[in-house]
């Protein structure tokens, strides 16, 4: 394991950006590079967590039974699809969220903050879809004592996506002051 210094000075080589910043002796006070590094570690980890977790609910609804896979609105009584092509449905927006999941966490270990865009986009589209399935069940009144766990989903996605942001826009300034 090298230190994040030598990572990032070998980056910047990677990058042919100019190196004047890899060539200076690293202050053992810069509280902004061991934010952005203890940042970088949290993100990594949630990452490798939530790649195991998708990666679990891939292979939980590829080997679900056919028959006796539930709809795709969480209401048994009323089919909207064939459980078939739930089950196929449920396959393709796992792999699509487990694929969002690893892109992110490739972002994260090659510290590039431009890959980090697809995942938040993905997460923002998926935020608003459940603000609106939230909205339309608040309005017909059928919440009944699902509110607290719906502020809990809502509130935990969109800290999330202001944790991702902020690491992309840190991420962003250090490999600004480096190319500077």
């Amino acid at each position: 394991m090298l230190p994040y210094d030598h990572k990032l000075c070998h980056m910047a080589y990677s990058y042919k950006l100019d190196l004047n910043a890899c060539r200076r002796p690293v202050e053992q006070n810069d509280l902004a590079m061991d934010k952005v590094f203890i940042m970088h570690r949290i993100l990594v980890l949630s990452c490798l967590i939530a790649v195991i977790k998708g990666v679990l609910v891939f292979i939980k609804h590829y080997n679900s039974p056919r028959t006796k896979l539930p709809t795709l609105w969480q209401n048994d009584r009323f089919l909207v699809l064939q459980p078939a092509t739930t089950r196929i449905c449920r396959c393709v927006i796992s792999f699509i969220h487990l694929n969002c999941w690893l892109l992110l966490t490739y972002a994260a270990v090659s510290f590039t903050p431009s890959l980090m865009l697809p995942w938040l986009i993905y997460y923002y589209v998926l935020l608003a879809l459940r603000l609106m399935k939230y909205g339309i069940k608040a309005s017909a009144n059928k919440l009944k004592g699902k509110r607290l766990k719906k502020a809990v989903v809502i509130s935990n996605m969109i800290l999330k996506i202001a944790f991702v942001t902020f690491c992309k826009k840190d991420f962003q300034a250090v490999l600004d002051t480096i190319s500077d």
